[in-house]
């Protein structure tokens, strides 16, 4: 659940600075996870930011889908 507990927008901020440095690769962030309470200003801060186009949002998924999206992922955030 994406809440702001877990400072989701601190991997916000990391991963614009990883694609600044790395503007060739073609990376997506993937966030797994329904939305939780307060985040109102993370969605603000959502509606400005440079690479949303680079953010897929899944909401909710079955367990049994998550191995393969572990195994196709180039990193892993907890």
């Amino acid at each position: 659940t994406i809440e702001p507990r877990k400072n989701f927008k601190s991997v916000l901020e990391a991963f614009s600075l990883f694609l600044e440095k790395n503007p060739k690769e073609n990376i997506y962030l993937v966030s797994v996870g329904l939305w939780g309470w307060n985040n109102s200003e993370l969605k603000d801060y959502l509606k400005k930011y440079k690479y949303i186009e680079k953010i897929i949002f899944t909401n909710y998924i079955e367990i049994n889908f998550l191995p393969s999206l572990y195994y196709y992922s180039k990193a892993f955030i907890y």
